[in-house]
């Protein structure tokens, strides 16, 4: 489906920003 190609790309980075928990950090 269209909207996953949307959606899951934006919760996996948001996944990583969290796990990283360094929002000085780009990546």
């Amino acid at each position: 489906m269209l909207w996953a190609c949307v959606l899951l790309p934006q919760l996996a980075l948001d996944g990583v920003m969290r796990r990283h928990g360094n929002p000085d950090e780009p990546l």
